[in-house]
Formats: C-alpha cells, sequence, structure tokens
C-alpha cells in the first residue's frame, strides 16, 4: 500500500482554467488564480514563497496525447467537447 504522504493534492475541478501555485515538491496547492501572478500572491498570503506553477486546462478540455518529432518540436492534441485540436511548438 502506497503511503499517502507522497500522494499529490487532487487538483479540484473548479481549478479549471486557473494557475496553480504548488509547493517546490509540488504535493500541495497553496495558491489559485486567473495568472500566474494571482496564483503567487495567493501563496505568499499563504506563507509560502517557494512555489511552482502549473495551468489547469478547462474541465471539459483535457490533454489526451504529447509527441516530439525529430526536429525536437512537440505536438499535443487537446480534446474538448467541441472538437481535437493539434498543437505543434
Amino acid at each position: 500500500m502506497s503511503d499517502a504522504k507522497n500522494v499529490p493534492q487532487t487538483v479540484p475541478a473548479e481549478y479549471g482554467g486557473k494557475w496553480l501555485a504548488w509547493t517546490k515538491d509540488a504535493m500541495r496547492i497553496v495558491g489559485v488564480g486567473d495568472t500566474p501572478d494571482d496564483a503567487r500572491l495567493a501563496a505568499e498570503k499563504a506563507g509560502v514563497t517557494e512555489i511552482v506553477y502549473e495551468w489547469v486546462p478547462p474541465s471539459e478540455e483535457r490533454l489526451v496525447l504529447i509527441s516530439r518529432g525529430p526536429a525536437g518540436e512537440v505536438s499535443y492534441l487537446r480534446r474538448s467537447r467541441a472538437a481535437v485540436v493539434t498543437v505543434t511548438m
């Protein structure tokens, strides 16, 4: 059985479309906002200054595939209720 202390906090569905500030070990959400700065300010208000950021896709949109091409480009598919979109960066 795994140790519950080693499992990151579950991201609530209502955080979809938001920026999260996680503890440096990425185990606990300490700030949420519409921008990375908003999430950072919320984390600082909670007394946490060493954070990592994550943007959470809206609940109706999910990342379903990531691949790296021969030239190093990254492509991913986003699935939403309306369409599947391929994005290359």
